[in-house]
């Protein structure tokens, strides 16, 4: 069954290649789904300067909303019941259909909750994990290799594991599912009161949504008088950069704090 899946995946990908309109692309480049997944897809074209840029007009539609249900004409896309269908991207100068096959076994979903119902998060050693989805701006999922190691050593440890996940982007790939608590936040921002030595801070771009929750959490144990010294580590292997898809290039990098 494995096999075969893979096989459809790399068939499905082969056939958006072939039905593509010139300089029309799709992110992720994942088109077999299991029932009850969500999944965003962005649009991108190829601009004269020959960078991707998002179409200024653009909407999907699905071919059977019994397979493969549209929730939002942005991209937003619910698998249903097994079954191939397609999906079809209008721009004023293209549309765009896109074979899409859903199979397999449901995955467990994340259950979690909005930020404002968590008041605090306590544990001597942390482990965040922010937004480690698919379709949101890792579309290679460059960070997950790194992620799925600390998160086993986490839980091996009995460090508290935190998951930031997405409504807009849904579709989160690390291999672990369980975590001690998932919290939904946009942009990784909180007020929750973050008791801790050491904070791990993973996933999401280093640039917005990690600095985000950062900044956030240390003004949380500042305004709270929560500890004295504070580690905040980044481990680079499980962290990507939005503008290269790529991690960050550095084993780990650490910042210490006193207060």
């Amino acid at each position: 069954m494995s096999l075969l899946l893979l096989c459809l995946s790399g068939l499905l990908a082969t056939g958006f290649g072939q039905t593509g309109a010139p300089g029309l692309e799709l992110f992720p480049k994942r088109f077999l789904l299991r029932p009850g997944e969500r999944i965003h897809y962005q649009v991108r074209e190829l601009s004269e300067g020959g960078r991707l840029r998002e179409p200024a007009n653009y909407e999907f539609a699905s071919n059977d909303n019994k397979i493969v249900r549209l929730i939002n004409p942005k991209g937003m896309f619910e698998a249903v019941t097994p079954g191939r269908t397609e999906l079809v991207v209008r721009t004023p100068t293209s549309d765009v259909r896109v074979p899409i096959e859903v199979a397999g076994r449901a995955l467990p979903p994340i259950r979690a909750v909005p930020f404002s119902t968590v008041r605090e998060i306590v544990g001597r050693e942390l482990l965040f994990v922010g937004h480690a989805n698919l379709d949101g701006y890792d579309h290679t999922a460059v960070a997950k290799p790194g992620i799925d190691r600390l998160v086993r050593e986490a839980k091996k440890n009995g460090w508290p594991v935190v998951y930031w996940v997405s409504e807009e982007y849904p579709d989160w790939y690390t291999t672990d599912r369980r975590p001690d608590l998932a919290i939904i936040s946009e942009g990784q921002e909180h007020q929750i009161r973050v008791e801790a030595r050491r904070v791990l801070f993973t996933g999401g771009d280093f640039m917005f949504c990690v600095l985000r929750n950062v900044q956030m959490t240390l003004h949380g144990m500042i305004k709270n008088k929560v500890s004295h010294r504070i580690n905040f580590v980044f481990p680079a292997q499980a962290i990507w950069v939005a503008d290269t898809w790529a991690p960050v290039r550095s084993d780990c990098i650490r910042l210490r704090w006193f207060c």
